[in-house]
């Protein structure tokens, strides 16, 4: 009886860490890894306000007031990134964490930028 007992506290132990891991990656994998800017660009609803990760090269890097911005592209599309920080030189690699933001979306025109956050 004991044996069983064991058997079932291991295992449910087993299933709550399981659980707590999926809701973890589930939470975090677009912090953690790099998103498609194809899949934020095409659905830029879902990504609005969420901090994500993205990487690519540096295409158009522009002075905005006292702010810094530049395109990122990689192999599925391109988006702004607006930062307080220096702008990397064109051609660089970067991965960049940011939040979304939808600037204004007229028809099927639409201005997404992502906001650089440092940590």
């Amino acid at each position: 009886m004991a044996r069983t007992f064991r058997s079932f506290a291991w295992g449910l132990v087993a299933g709550v860490v399981l659980v707590a891991g999926l809701a973890l990656y589930v939470r975090y994998r677009n912090v953690l890894w790099p998103v498609a800017i194809k899949g934020i660009t095409d659905n830029p609803r879902a990504y609005d306000g969420k901090i994500v990760l993205i990487q690519g090269r540096v295409e158009q890097p522009i002075a905005i007031g006292s702010y810094g911005g530049y395109t990122v592209q990689d192999d599925t599309g391109s988006i702004l990134v607006i930062t307080k920080a220096g702008t990397p030189e064109r051609g660089s690699a970067v991965r960049v964490r940011g939040m979304v933001k939808q600037a204004f979306a007229i028809g099927n025109a639409k201005l997404l930028v992502l906001v650089e956050k440092r940590s």
